[in-house]
């Protein structure tokens, strides 16, 4: 899953700074010393995320028990989310929420613990390769 949910995501990035949408002054900028915001990539985002993921799934399976809309509304709400920050970034998470909530609501009905836990580590490991460049790019001068 960790590969269905970046690869798209790295595709749609590279297009996107190929039409001029994602460049330099439109990328999402972090603050702080580079090896916080590294590990808060790849810790702290996937936990606070998935919580408010799934409490936004919860909320929503109140209005609809399908879970592909589920999902699709998930993927909505975290791009704009994110779009709140940088434009272009929103378009690109749009589709690993949707598969994170994918995950999530696939693993719920098994155990509300395991599909956090899942949905966490496939978000952690989606974060990985973005961290490792930023942190580079961050101790290089590039960033």
């Amino acid at each position: 899953m960790g590969a269905f949910s970046l690869i798209p995501s790295l595709i749609l990035s590279f297009a996107l700074a190929q039409t001029g949408l994602l460049t330099e002054d439109t990328r999402p900028k972090f603050e702080g010393p580079p090896i916080l915001v590294f590990l808060g990539m790849i810790i702290l985002s996937p936990v606070i995320e998935t919580l408010l993921m799934a409490a936004i799934l919860w909320a929503g399976s109140f209005l609809t028990g399908n879970k592909t809309r589920l999902a699709v509304a998930s993927a909505v709400i975290w791009g704009v989310l994110h779009s709140l920050a940088a434009p272009a970034w929103g378009i690109t998470v749009a589709w690993p929420f949707f598969v994170f909530s994918c995950v999530y609501l696939g693993w719920r009905d098994r155990s509300v613990g395991r599909a956090l836990l899942v949905a966490m580590a496939l978000h952690a490991f989606h974060n990985v390769l973005p961290a490792v460049v930023y942190l580079i790019g961050a101790y290089a001068g590039w960033i």
